[in-house]
């Protein structure tokens, strides 16, 4: 449940992208950062090794439990895709202690634990500790992103590891010992009562530069109550193999950004949209309601987003309003730093709310279940989010891990989430001039992998359905609850809870094709992404310690979520998951339309480590020897053969 938040008819259209040359790609082997390289393609030319055993199981995260008991059960957490290169694999580790949150620590309560990179070596069969670097970084402050754990992510180049610091700092270290060849401080401008942090991974470039994202907060950890969390400043930070440090500010890089932004509602307006008589549960949809103005804050990134570089150097980064998620950009940025475009994520003719995702009410009174209000709804409001009466929008949040990926014909996709259609939020395609081209309609903390082939690429990504894990386009523990009880109400949000109702899918998209999106409800925006094919979770056994008959109840009707957050694609294109029935999965290509194990064709195959309701999403890593990295409540798997 990692994604839970408290906060058609097929067209061929040309879409004028230009070629791809994949003779001018570098070569795809080992995993030195974020999605494998510079541009998060998550593809590796290595065929990957059967999933035959259990090479390793190594606890990385020991405080999982008190974790989940933070968390009510749920791992909410961001980890480290495993570094990997030749016989090696680096690797965030976590020491100190684990401090629960009392409701009264709780921005600073994660502070306690030490974040520390280990190389591991293969030797005899065996992954041993070779160094431990013990790091002074810290996380923002855990309320500022809802209890969601920031991630510590490292890059290898240049022959050294670079590693997250404290203050907006990076370590680099020699691979071989792990000794510290400098402290790298890019000099950030000092103001009492504020902390400059690393805000996600390290990325870098083929030329050996690192590029990574900083945040400065009103916020002491020294002193909690005394600043709000704002942003005082954030920028976009580059390091060249020489160690010298520039940086330009998101201010800069967003100029023109928007100051006065549209306020959602709350739920004392449920049903949304509001009515004409805004008290009234029953009164009829008013097209013309705006709740009104609010400041937006300034842009700066998203916490978890880590930067893609094109094969020409072009930068890739996200930014979101400090105080409304709603206003978000794709940003574009030239090698020498100075600004190149700015995408909005906003008014992209993805109409797929009330009347499309969402039905409407087909009467007054009583009040319908996960219905938007009854009324009229004309052309221009067909499709609104029910939050805000206006055109869904992409949202940037710092609860998830999505950062953007450079397709091989140039152009760029990014996952963002929205709640009005269960938390499944969008893919958005763009040019590499910044024009928009398609979208998808799943999103939510992903970081989509890609597959060339034939002279084309597929994009693979995780598509969820999250219905009946939480309330449909609201939450009913949000106050009104006369009202929200009905219309926000799902299976989940009663004890005991009820089975998710899926379906839980590992869909790969065209690069090339797009559609009109529809639903049996009706039908939204153009240009949506279509899929090549989609592989249905049909498992339904829950299996505790191992697969064995004796072990396992089938619970799970529906199937399990994908608990990924960047999938992994082979030499031959096969996908490699994990899902929450704790099993890894490997799907082959030779499929259309929607498949599931025991599909005539190519058959899946899978590897057991250990159930994971629950769990957090994770990255997936395959080294050059073919061995597939996983990951599973704290736990590295290494499977091969």
């Amino acid at each position: 449940m990692k994604h839970l938040i408290r906060v058609a008819s097929v067209f061929l259209l040309a879409t004028g992208l230009q070629a791809f040359a994949q003779d001018d790609d570098p070569p795809t082997t080992n995993w030195a950062q974020w999605g494998q390289n510079p541009q998060h393609q998550g593809f590796v030319n290595t065929v990957g090794q059967s999933l035959s055993n259990k090479l390793a199981n190594i606890t990385y995260d020991p405080f999982v439990p008190q974790e989940q008991i933070d968390q009510g059960g749920s791992l909410l957490a961001h980890y480290q895709a495993t570094l990997l290169h030749q016989q090696d694999a680096y690797m965030m580790f976590k020491t100190g202690t684990y401090t629960l949150d009392d409701g009264t620590n709780t921005a600073t309560h994660w502070n306690t634990q030490i974040w520390n990179e280990k190389r591991l070596h293969w030797q005899g069969g065996q992954l041993v500790e070779m160094w431990t670097f013990a790091s002074d970084w810290k996380p923002e402050p855990a309320d500022l992103v809802g209890g969601w754990e920031p991630v510590f992510h490292a890059a290898l180049a240049n022959d050294f590891i670079y590693v997250p610091g404290a203050h907006g700092t990076v370590w680099k270290l020699d691979t071989g010992d792990g000794s510290v060849v400098s402290l790298i401080n890019p000099g950030y401008n000092a103001a009492a009562g504020t902390t400059v942090y690393v805000a996600g991974p390290l990325s870098a470039d083929n030329n050996g530069n690192i590029f990574f994202n900083a945040l400065q907060l009103n916020f002491d950890p020294s002193n909690p109550s005394a600043g709000d969390e704002s942003t005082v400043n954030s920028w976009l930070v580059k390091i060249d193999p020489s160690d010298h440090a520039s940086k330009v500010s998101y201010s800069t890089l967003v100029p023109n950004q928007p100051t006065s932004c549209v306020r959602s509602v709350n739920n004392s307006f449920l049903p949304w949209p509001p009515g004409v008589v805004i008290s009234d549960p029953t009164s009829e949809y008013d097209p013309n309601f705006i709740r009104g103005f609010a400041p937006c804050g300034p842009q700066r990134p998203g916490i978890n987003i880590a930067p893609a570089i094109a094969l020409n150097g072009t930068i890739y980064t996200v930014s979101t309003a400090d105080f409304n998620s709603r206003y978000s950009f794709v940003i574009a940025v030239n090698p020498d730093l100075t600004p190149k475009w700015q995408a909005t994520l906003r008014d992209r003719g993805l109409n797929d709310g009330c009347g499309v995702i969402i039905p409407i009410a087909t009467q007054q009174n009583p009040i319908q279940k996960g219905h938007c209000r009854w009324g009229t709804y004309d052309d221009n409001h067909r499709g609104v989010d029910p939050a805000t009466n206006q055109m869904p929008a992409g949202r940037v949040i710092d609860q998830s891990s999505s950062s953007p990926t450079v397709l091989p014909d140039g152009s760029v996709v990014y996952g963002s989430w929205t709640r009005f259609n269960v938390s499944r939020g969008y893919v958005f395609r763009f040019r590499s001039n910044g024009d928009f081209i398609s979208w998808y309609d799943f999103g939510w903390d992903s970081t989509p992998a890609v597959w060339q082939h034939g002279g084309t690429f597929s994009v693979v990504i995780k598509d969820n359905h999250y219905d009946e894990e939480e309330g449909f386009y609201c939450n009913n523990f949000q106050g009104n609850p006369e009202v929200a009880n009905i219309v926000c109400d799902c299976d989940q949000c009663h004890e005991p809870v009820g089975v998710p109702a899926g379906p839980f899918y590992i869909t790969q998209l065209s690069g090339t094709q797009t559609e009109r999106f529809c639903t049996s409800n009706g039908c939204g925006g153009n240009n949506h992404m279509v899929a090549e094919w989609k592989f249905h979770s049909t498992n339904t056994m829950s299996c505790h310690g191992d697969e064995q008959p004796q072990h396992c109840v089938s619970d799970h009707p529906n199937g399990f979520e994908w608990c990924i957050n960047a999938p992994a694609v082979d030499g031959n294109g096969t996908v490699y998951n994990n899902s929450e029935d704790g099993r890894l999965y490997a799907l082959p290509q030779g499929h259309t339309g929607t498949w599931h194990d025991g599909s005539p064709g190519p058959q899946a195959t899978h590897f057991f480590t250990n159930l994971a309701l629950g769990a957090a999403y994770t990255p997936l890593a395959i080294d050059a020897q073919g061995r597939i990295f996983t990951q599973n409540d704290g736990h590295l798997f290494v499977i091969g053969d």
